[in-house]
């Protein structure tokens, strides 16, 4: 039925992170949010009006098949890191770039958290101007899809705590 979800729970043949995954099911049609471990998922039956048709006859059942799904090796599951070039404090004096692409890039549960985080790194670095960063770090809120009023909200809260801290 069009619009229908469902739930499966299944064993896993050891142990894994969020991460992993994460990383695993990356291509699948699944719901990422829902494969931390403190997750909280709230289940219950359909309150369905009377009269209306329900298209499920049962609400729990168990499919047969193996004891556990087999989960790749670990290191199957680890991400590729990039190699760093060293680079020296002048490199990066006042350097925002790799700040302002996590922010525009970070996902729709976690914008925020980027944008602050990023925020925050800005006001501890005394090489940055704060207030060309803060216009850069903006920008690329409204990008990843914060309203301005709430980025620049995020930003003046994070320079003000890293002002403080730093």
């Amino acid at each position: 039925m069009p619009g229908m979800r469902i739930r499966l729970w299944c064993w896993l043949s050891r142990p894994t992170s969020t991460s992993e995954l994460k990383l695993w099911l990356r291509s699948a049609p699944v719901d990422p949010s829902v494969l931390g471990g403190a997750q909280i998922i709230y289940t219950a039956a359909p309150i369905i009006a009377t009269g209306a048709y329900d298209p499920l006859t049962r609400r729990l059942d168990m499919v047969p098949g193996t004891d556990a799904v087999p989960v790749p090796e670990p290191a199957l599951l680890c991400p590729a890191r990039p190699r760093k070039r060293p680079s020296t404090r002048s490199d990066r004096k006042g350097n925002i770039a790799g700040l302002v692409r996590t922010v525009a890039h970070a996902g729709d549960h976690n914008r925020n958290n980027a944008l602050y985080w990023a925020a925050r790194r800005v006001a501890e670095d005394a090489d940055i101007d704060a207030r060309a960063a803060a216009r850069q770090l903006e920008a690329a809120a409204i990008e990843a899809g914060l309203s301005a009023k709430e980025a620049s909200a995020t930003i003046k809260s994070a320079l003000r705590h890293g002002a403080a801290n730093g």
